[in-house]
């Protein structure tokens, strides 16, 4: 299934980022967005539905315990129209902010290739989307992500080549 991969890979990185960073350059650009957004459709679903039974569960326990009149008809509208909205704007985040986070970040690492570098940036947001919808836990989760990031740049950089060396003489 499609979508347990896309969750065992993210299990991996955040579990063992040296080896996922180290093999990171065997995979190309594509299968890497492609896993990112796979994972980010899901987390932005995951994030939907956990703010829609949360708004009404409260709204139920209100009802419930506090004998007030609910239209349900209005409160439904309400948390669709709020689940929905949160739903798109993971989508929006999580495609325009990686991308931006690459751009920025790519001016102070020139050595690094930015499709290389956007492969660390995908890769390096696996906290964020496998956590970071669960409440009071972005903060957290960001401070993970910026260290898996760090540790894929120092993995990336690449090695200084002797001008005299053969391995120099081979590239050119």
């Amino acid at each position: 299934m499609i979508i347990m991969k896309h969750v065992k890979t993210g299990f991996r990185v955040v579990s063992n980022p040296q080896k996922e960073f180290s093999s990171l350059s065997k995979t190309s650009l594509e299968d890497v967005v492609a896993w990112y957004m796979g994972l980010l459709l899901l987390m932005a679903l995951a994030a939907g539905i956990a703010i829609f039974l949360f708004i009404l569960s409260q709204t139920l326990y209100f009802d419930i315990f506090s004998k007030s009149d609910v239209n349900y008809y209005e409160v439904i509208n309400y948390v669709l129209v709020r689940a929905t909205s949160l739903f798109f704007m993971y989508l929006f985040l999580g495609t325009f902010m990686v991308f931006l986070i690459a751009m920025l970040l790519k001016q102070f690492f020139r050595k690094i290739r930015l499709t290389d570098f956007l492969k660390i940036t995908c890769y390096s947001l696996s906290p964020m989307l496998l956590f970071g919808w669960v409440p009071f836990s972005a903060v957290s989760m960001l401070l993970w992500s910026i260290i898996l990031l760090a540790l894929g740049i120092k993995m990336h950089r690449p090695k200084l080549i002797k001008k005299d060396s053969i391995t120099y003489r081979e590239k050119v």
